[in-house]
């Protein structure tokens, strides 16, 4: 399936940091990136563990804000939707 974001052209062209760190992304090994939602953040779909810590590194250098993820399994939101909630 094709991911886009419609909104990510128009608000890079007021906010051109947008279109340089999704460019940033891609060049530091992402295999997608994306301005979300209406732009409050960027992120970057990586290979592996090892390339999204390398440039999280990356950018952290350049002085941008970034941050690790990772998915979460159904089971893993299940029990952690439980322990939050006490049952």
């Amino acid at each position: 399936a094709e991911l886009r974001n419609d909104l990510e052209a128009p608000v890079a062209r007021r906010h051109p940091a947008i279109g340089r760190l999704v460019r940033s992304l891609t060049t530091l090994g992402a295999e997608y990136a994306a301005m979300s939602g209406s732009g409050s953040a960027v992120f970057g779909i990586f290979p592996d563990a090892d390339t999204a810590a390398a440039a999280q590194a990356a950018l952290a250098r350049r002085g941008a804000r970034a941050w690790l993820t990772g998915t979460l399994s159904r089971a893993a939101v299940t029990r952690q939707r439980r322990r939050v909630l006490g049952r």
